[in-house]
């Protein structure tokens, strides 16, 4: 398997993570505040971090050269999950469209015939 191809699969898992994550913080937000599923969310992450940098080479892979980078980026990304989490959480279900109504939309995107 080629790296490409590695990497490009390794992007579509993460898209599928993303998506169900967003689904369970959905959810989640019928019975539970935003701010436990953000915290809920990050203090099971924190091992799960720890635990993939110790199999591959050590805690040492966690030291950094630039931490104002990577704290400016963690506050963008706290901020991120925040606002889209609390957002999922304000919205109400929906129903998805008829297909036949999606083809109306993909028959003018698309040049072919559906």
């Amino acid at each position: 398997m080629t790296p490409s191809l590695k990497g490009i699969l390794c992007m579509c898992l993460g898209v599928l993570f993303l998506a169900l994550g967003d689904a369970v913080s959905k959810g989640l937000g019928a019975v539970h505040s935003p701010i436990q599923i953000i915290f809920f969310r990050t203090l099971v992450s924190l091992p799960l971090i720890a635990l993939l940098a110790y199999f591959s080479g050590g805690l040492r892979k966690l030291r950094t050269k630039r931490p104002g980078g990577h704290l400016l980026r963690g506050v963008i990304y706290t901020a991120t999950m925040v606002c889209f989490v609390w957002g999922v959480t304000l919205l109400p279900w929906q129903k998805p469209p008829p297909l036949r109504l999606s083809h109306r939309y993909l028959s003018r995107c698309y040049p072919c015939r559906f």
